[in-house]
């Protein structure tokens, strides 16, 4: 029974370090630190298309995720963000002004208040 124990044992543990992972995720702030040259960069050729914070924002978090989403190549990343900021400028720039305001009025006083987000949304009259 013992050298039972000790063979489960032992797959076990040995089936851990194979499939182990770390469940500690970077934290947002170093993500930011890491990829602060790259967000710069997506910043400015933001800036260069709109100098409208409603088409381009100054949220370092808004550019990070070009950075993370996958993208094969430096140039598929800046293609998507130009594809975005001529939609911001275009066609979005209603729904992204709209959104824009409702998250403005949904932290004023200093608290989270969900009213002007739903009343915001598309088809919240419905």
């Amino acid at each position: 029974m013992r050298v039972s124990s000790l063979a489960i044992g032992l797959s076990i543990s040995s089936l851990r370090s194979v499939f182990s992972f770390s469940a500690r995720a970077p934290s947002l702030q170093s993500l930011l630190a890491t990829h602060q040259s790259d967000i710069a960069s997506l910043k400015e050729i933001a800036f260069s298309i709109s100098d409208d914070a409603v088409v381009a924002p100054k949220d370092d978090v808004f550019y990070l995720r070009y950075i993370l989403n996958g993208y094969d190549d430096e140039e598929e990343r800046i293609a998507a963000l130009k594809s975005n900021m001529e939609w911001r400028k275009s066609d979005g720039k209603a729904i992204v002004t709209r959104a824009r305001n409702a998250i403005q009025s949904a932290m004023e006083g200093g608290k989270w208040d969900n009213g002007p987000i739903q009343d915001a949304a598309p088809y919240s009259d419905l």
